[in-house]
């Protein structure tokens, strides 16, 4: 667990022990956890999708929540503060290791974004799968008119990777992961989480 900067098991209420920005951070993280979970945005009773943040005032820390915690078991206390660089994080700190190397790589590359969600919602799922990729057949879909990026299956996740997928991602802040899934980023939480709902929706 030494790779895990904060943890839920504490003496005090860890609203004591962030500052008020990262409380809210967390406080918004945790509600999108909810949200996904109200939408059927995750994949159906599994713990292996994951959102994250980046933590206000640290910007090479990220939270992200327990590998073990279905969407919605996530609060904004039960979140996990890991580094972005260094060693990579894994099941021995209880996090996703697919979900570092994905998340890590977009805040690595994009200092810009301090949200990065990924799911594997059934819509997002036969998306990635269409070989024409995302259509923009509605007004909410242009949006994303040239501002959405593809990157080609690679298996799970793994920490090689993080550059390739940051060069797909490019300047956008939506990403077609091909046959695995969505991935949305943007500047805060419901910024990150309204791309998603749009996406999720066209």
């Amino acid at each position: 667990m030494a790779a895990v900067i904060a943890s839920t098991k504490t003496s005090s209420p860890m609203r004591n022990q962030v500052s008020p920005e990262e409380w809210q951070t967390r406080v918004d993280l945790a509600a999108a956890h909810r949200l996904a979970e109200l939408e059927g945005w995750q994949e159906p009773y599994t713990i292996f999708n994951h959102l994250a943040a980046r933590v206000p005032g640290e910007p090479e820390k990220m939270l992200i929540k327990p590998h073990d915690q279905l969407f919605g078991e996530v609060t904004a206390s039960s979140l996990l503060k890991i580094s972005i660089t260094g060693k990579p994080v894994g099941f021995e700190s209880n996090v996703n290791p697919a979900g570092w190397s994905i998340h890590s790589g977009v805040f690595q590359a994009r200092p810009d974004v301090n949200a990065s969600m990924h799911v594997h919602s059934r819509p997002g799922m036969a998306l990635s799968a269409l070989k024409e990729g995302f259509m923009f057949l509605n007004q909410e879909a242009m949006r994303f008119y040239n501002r959405i990026g593809y990157h080609d299956f690679e298996g799970i996740a793994a920490p090689d990777e993080r550059e390739r997928l940051a060069r797909d991602l490019g300047p956008h802040y939506a990403l077609i992961l091909r046959n695995h899934g969505v991935l949305t980023c943007n500047r805060d939480v419901a910024s990150a989480a309204l791309d998603l709902s749009i996406i999720m929706r066209c």
